[in-house]
């Protein structure tokens, strides 16, 4: 065989193999390698040609069925039935309640030498509360009259009546209801219920509310404001009605079943402000019904000049719940 031939023979078999080489196949899938994984490009956004200014507010989270208020846990028909008993407290005539008694001033008086009894006397004597004296003798919303004739008729809490007065607040309702307590009689007799303004709302406290659940014993450091007086709110100078109305009635200690400390807390009128063009002071009465408060509770001027009367010179408690099934009054019989 010539050289040459055996040159095309090989020259065709190498191209065969070529051929076969390259043919298309069935290729496996590649499999990256975790290094190998790109990730998707997130979608570009587009920055405003304006700049944006956000004003980052202090963070209060919410718990998300408190957003507008608290639920009650009970329904509407297990609370107790509204009642109002304060005319048989303050009105010198029959019927009356059982824990006061009607008396007629005399300026000399047996428990009393060497002067005349004023009604401070009579208060100081009753353990009854000026204010109290002079809504009786004078009648409704006239708690610093203090002007008293012989044979004038009045109410006092009686002497040999050991009571205490409980203030019951549901957060959840907004309303507070408030009992006399006959230590003797074993007997929780409810007076009257007040709508109320209680703290803002928030998750980060175990009541869901700025004001603290529990049982809080009510101090002695009462106080009574009207237009002009100043005082400190905060280690700053200011009206004192404008923060407190004219009432102010503190917790003092806390008794049992407390979420919170009392420090600072009380029940109080609602906040006065300045308004038109001649500064006139104007009850903010909005805030009722309302979480609004840093945790105190708020009440109309009518509303605790009434309580204050009536509980600053006794032995008091304030029982703050989340809802009114929760309370747990002293007692074996309640009306």
């Amino acid at each position: 065989m010539s050289r040459n031939r055996i040159f095309a023979i090989v020259f065709v078999l190498l191209c065969v193999t070529l051929v076969v080489y390259k043919w298309p196949q069935k290729q496996k899938p590649i499999v990256p390698t975790v290094e190998e994984v790109v990730q998707p490009i997130e979608a570009v956004v587009c920055e405003p040609s304006e700049p944006t200014f956000v004003i980052e507010e202090p963070l209060v989270e919410l718990v998300p069925e408190q957003q507008t208020g608290i639920l009650s846990k009970s329904a509407d028909q297990d609370l107790p039935t509204q009642v109002n008993r304060i005319a048989q407290l303050f009105n010198p005539y029959p019927p009356t309640l059982p824990i006061v008694e009607t008396v007629s001033y005399i300026s000399r008086v047996p428990w009393l030498t060497g002067r005349a009894a004023y009604l401070g006397d009579w208060a100081s004597h009753y353990e009854t509360s000026k204010h109290f004296i002079s809504r009786s003798l004078n009648g409704m919303n006239r708690y610093l009259e203090q002007k008293v004739s012989r044979g004038d008729r009045f109410n006092v809490f009686k002497k040999d009546k050991e009571i205490e007065f409980h203030l019951v607040i549901d957060l959840s309702r907004l309303t507070l209801w408030l009992y006399y307590f006959d230590v003797a009689e074993e007997c929780c007799v409810q007076l009257k219920s007040y709508p109320v303004c209680a703290g803002k709302l928030t998750s980060q406290t175990r009541s869901g509310s700025l004001t603290p659940t529990g049982v809080y014993e009510v101090g002695r450091e009462i106080a009574v404001y009207k237009e002009g007086d100043k005082g400190l709110y905060k280690n700053h100078p200011v009206e004192m009605v404008t923060i407190f109305g004219v009432r102010w009635i503190p917790l003092t200690r806390e008794v049992a079943n407390c979420t919170g400390s009392c420090k600072g807390l009380g029940v109080h009128g609602v906040p006065w402000k300045r308004e038109g063009p001649e500064g006139a002071l104007l009850e903010s009465r909005e805030c009722i019904g309302g979480y609004n408060s840093q945790g105190c509770i708020r009440l109309v001027t009518e509303d605790i000049e009434e309580i204050f009367s009536i509980i600053v010179s006794k032995p008091s408690y304030v029982h703050i719940v989340q809802d009114f099934q929760d309370v747990k009054l002293p007692g074996k019989r309640y009306l």
